[in-house]
């Protein structure tokens, strides 16, 4: 699924608003955003930390920059949505890269109430100089955080490095280590239901709910400014129930005089 097409990324929208969603994680490229090319080496950088819309462009260089901060606000809006909608979710960029620079981006930490975790390489098993950063609004993934004691010179440098083809060494690092793999799906696979295959993009409309007439509405997340759930019907909460008695007595009232068919 291409999210820079209008009529995916709608799709998108919707299934991330739907509820069916319980953690979605996003990892937008950072080709554009990372700081490796302002090292030199290799092709030259396209933005800066003080020009983050871009230097010197040529159209096509120009559409790179649009296109990699488009991939990046979608995918944040894409996440909100999920977090609003009762799910968890995180953005992950090497910690160096630009993007954590973005208006948008600094926004959505404060937004989730966040959890920034850092991840550096040799933490799970990868012996390279770099470092992953995790802004999730999951209090588990903090299990993942670690700090690199190591001098710089203990790790491969990647950043600079370029093979016979003028690529980066480093575009090779983008996929997870299988160690950090493994400890986010542990992590993660209790909150997901067990499906028999994996859904392919064209059918994500089968994991979408379909309310009847009857369903009551999702609870909306509104602590003025202050993450709260107003659902406690949800089990192992930590928090006290303040008002419990209060929501018993006014439930018994709303059902003695059939207030809910009347709201219906």
């Amino acid at each position: 699924m291409d999210i820079l097409s209008d009529l995916a990324y709608e799709q998108l929208l919707g299934l991330s608003s739907s509820g069916a969603v319980v953690y979605g994680a996003a990892s937008p490229s950072c080709s554009q955003y990372s700081r490796i090319k302002m090292r030199g080496g290799g092709l030259p950088p396209l933005r800066t930390p003080d020009h983050l819309e871009g230097v010197r462009l040529s159209p096509t260089d120009l559409e790179k920059v649009q296109n990699s901060h488009i991939m990046v606000t979608r995918c944040i809006q894409c996440l909100i949505l999920i977090f609003f909608a009762g799910g968890h979710c995180h953005l992950e960029q090497p910690a160096s890269a630009m993007s954590w620079l973005e208006p948008a981006v600094q926004d959505f930490p404060q937004i989730i109430s966040a959890f920034c975790i850092n991840i550096p390489a040799c933490s799970v098993g990868w012996n390279i100089h770099k470092t992953l950063l995790f802004a999730s609004s999951s209090s588990g993934l903090v299990n993942l955080a670690q700090i690199c004691e190591n001098p710089p010179s203990a790790h491969e440098q990647v950043a600079g490095r370029v093979n016979s083809a003028g690529d980066f060494f480093s575009k090779n690092t983008a996929t997870y280590p299988p160690l950090l793999a493994g400890r986010f799906a542990t992590l993660v696979q209790p909150l997901i239901s067990q499906q028999s295959a994996q859904i392919e993009w064209p059918n994500y409309e089968s994991i979408r709910p379909v309310k009847v007439r009857g369903d009551l509405p999702p609870s909306q997340e509104d602590g003025g400014g202050i993450f709260s759930q107003p659902d406690w019907s949800k089990h192992h909460r930590p928090e006290r129930h303040v008002f419990q008695s209060l929501r018993t007595a006014w439930n018994a009232l709303i059902l003695q005089h059939r207030l809910d068919k009347k709201l219906m």
